[in-house]
């Protein structure tokens, strides 16, 4: 689990758990000089190899110097560590159990594969073939590619994207990304280039997902529920956690307070008041974000309610000591998701709102996933 640690904080998290060891064994003299860095080590070499290798270079040098120390220098019979499992592309790993979607089930790693599967690379790939011929630079490409910027690039959109970031919101992001991030280090996007990336954007992210799919239906029904005069929308997740969903318009309004230190008795101010009307625009964008978090924290919640020890969490990652408790951690996560997501959202969302059980709104469900392959998954949570 430390090998682990160490290889997934120089990048390699997307690999199998044996490449991941394997990477580590190649570069063991490198990273244990890093361990050793600030303790006698080769500093120089220590932090040309934490530059070229990874983003966060202090926490690669908090494991590898515990490395060091337990399995070098023998001086410590103790970990301070954590090592950190998660569930990549949540949301959309959510969606496809959800929809009980066995290819999006593939893409987002919920049922195990020959190799650990990305999404964000997926994505890519369709819209490299979606371009016309010859838009793009073959050797700026493998660049991007190379240094996984283009990979950052697309996961820096989609993350908002599944959580019902508008279409234009997504191009601007990626135009954003183009000019903020690649264009001082050269190797941004022409303007041309983007123009066409751009263009084939939406068709080429429907392909790979399955977010369109939810957002609509929940948009559908969110409108059925406004349309019948509720301000309110109401969700319980498989725990019991009740949501009240509340999104009012606000009005601007002027008020007076009494000034001090000025010749004017009264000092003009403007406060936002909530009224009783009901921001629609802002329902829509945030019911299904609020049903996906609720999701994410029941799934953690049925994982670790009950469990005896000391752990570190966030949303759909866990930190815990290496060593026998993260075997425990990594079983528990895939329990928990598939207790939470096996949970029938389609039918839960209707019935609290006072929505007819009509066929033709039923959830969009494809219905070729068992979401009890899920534990048996090497890449859900690595």
């Amino acid at each position: 689990w430390y090998k682990i640690g160490i290889s997934n904080s120089c990048g390699n998290d997307k690999l199998s758990f044996d490449r991941r060891i394997q990477w580590f064994d190649s570069h063991r003299d490198e990273l244990i000089n890093v361990g050793r860095m600030i303790y006698g080590g080769d500093f120089d070499r220590g932090y040309q190899f934490l530059k070229d290798q990874c983003d966060d270079p202090f926490c690669v040098f908090s494991l590898c110097n515990e490395y060091f120390r337990i399995y070098e220098e023998r001086s410590q019979d103790y970990s301070q560590c954590y090592v950190t499992v998660d569930c990549s592309c949540s949301g959309t790993s959510i969606f496809n159990s959800w929809r009980r979607n066995r290819t999006g089930g593939i893409l987002t790693n919920l049922i195990d594969t020959p190799h650990p599967q990305d999404i964000y690379t997926e994505v890519w790939d369709e819209v490299y073939k979606n371009v016309k011929p010859n838009t793009f630079r073959p050797d700026h490409i493998e660049e991007l590619e190379r240094t996984k910027k283009i990979r950052k690039m697309i996961k820096d959109t989609y993350i908002p994207t599944q959580y019902s970031q508008e279409l234009p919101q997504q191009k601007f992001s990626l135009r954003t990304y183009n000019w903020e991030e690649l264009k001082p280090i050269g190797l941004d996007f022409t303007d041309q280039e983007m123009d066409e990336f751009v263009r084939v954007w939406d068709k080429s992210f429907d392909r790979k997902t399955s977010i369109n799919t939810i957002i609509r239906w929940f948009n559908l029904r969110t409108r059925e529920i406004l349309d019948s005069g509720k301000t309110c929308i109401y969700y319980t997740s498989c725990n019991g956690s009740k949501m009240t969903l509340k999104y009012p318009k606000t009005d601007r309004t002027t008020i007076h307070t009494f000034g001090f230190g000025s010749m004017k008795l009264t000092v003009e101010s403007k406060e936002q008041i909530v009224t009783e009307d009901v921001d629609r625009d802002g329902m829509l964008r945030g019911i299904v974000p609020n049903i996906t978090h609720l999701t994410d924290s029941s799934s953690l919640s049925e994982s670790f309610w009950d469990y005896d020890g000391d752990f570190i969490s966030i949303h759909d990652c866990v930190g815990l000591p290496p060593g026998r408790r993260l075997d425990e951690g990594v079983v528990r996560l895939k329990e928990g998701f598939i207790n939470s997501t096996k949970y029938n959202v389609w039918d839960q969302f209707r019935i609290e709102n006072d929505l007819p059980m009509d066929p033709q709104t039923s959830g969009p469900i494809v219905g070729d996933l068992d979401v009890e392959e899920i534990r048996h998954s090497h890449y859900l949570y690595s």
